[in-house]
């Protein structure tokens, strides 16, 4: 069981996690906070959070697992009064304060993979799936999230075990996810509100690839190349065969 209570007195946010919807179980918590926001219920900074996800969706239409009661799986809506152009930049800006919060909250220091991916130990540790709707002429984004915390990594099909960790598997003892998401939305928040003109440059010190050769799969493409950045709107930027090539979306292999 989530307790709200314990993840509202660790914040020092504004406005981000001052609502909070929770469900001992649900299918999607994407689909959730767009359900409150057709019935009014919602307004910027809220969190649907659940202890578990039934039917979580990943990037590429593919699955994220979660074990019930181990981990945290919640969504927040965010109004962002930025240029649309440059909404690219919110999946960085989100995976910046995830690391940051984790490593105030254990000490553990994650790393960044293009665009969305948190990493402990070269393996995927969480993951973010943003969702757009335009509302009443408003940009409204649905921010989902998935972090192992207490999860047992062993319990997952085999191919997950092998790129996948956890918290716990490098703290040892098991943490107390409260807490853990309050850190975690104080950085998010902090980025957003003070630090968004420095993105790109905070993110580049958290990524765990720059400047190493990687495949990437564009569409029906697989590309080779070498990662040497992301542009100001937050794209992709590889170096292939002499020529840097500059990419909005994509997979990326490591």
């Amino acid at each position: 069981m989530i307790f709200t209570n314990l993840i509202q007195g660790n914040l020092n946010t504004q406005f981000l996690g001052r609502h909070i919807q929770y469900y001992p179980f649900t299918n999607s918590t994407n689909d959730d906070i767009w359900e409150l926001i057709d019935n009014n219920e919602a307004k910027n900074g809220t969190i649907v959070i659940t202890d578990d996800q039934r039917k979580g969706k990943g990037r590429r239409n593919n699955q994220w697992l979660s074990q019930p009661g181990k981990n945290l799986t919640f969504t927040f809506l965010l109004n962002p009064k930025i240029n649309t152009e440059k909404l690219g930049l919110i999946s960085l800006m989100v995976g910046i304060g995830i690391c940051k919060g984790i490593q105030q909250f254990n000490n553990l220091n994650c790393k960044l993979k293009w665009p969305n991916d948190i990493l402990l130990n070269n393996k995927k540790i969480g993951g973010i799936l943003i969702e757009s709707k335009e509302i009443n002429g408003n940009i409204y984004l649905g921010i989902g999230i998935g972090i192992n915390v207490n999860s047992d990594i062993s319990q997952f099909p085999i191919d997950i075990q092998k790129s996948s960790i956890s918290l716990i598997m490098k703290t040892r003892q098991a943490l107390q996810r409260e807490p853990l998401l309050a850190f975690i939305l104080n950085n998010i928040e902090s980025e957003y509100l003070y630090q968004f003109e420095d993105i790109i440059e905070n993110w580049l010190q958290y990524c765990n690839h720059k400047n190493t050769e990687v495949k990437f799969h564009y569409g029906e493409k697989k590309i080779k190349g070498k990662f040497i950045g992301i542009n100001e709107l937050g794209y992709a930027q590889l170096k292939i065969d002499g020529k840097i090539e500059t990419f909005s979306g994509g997979e990326l292999i490591l």
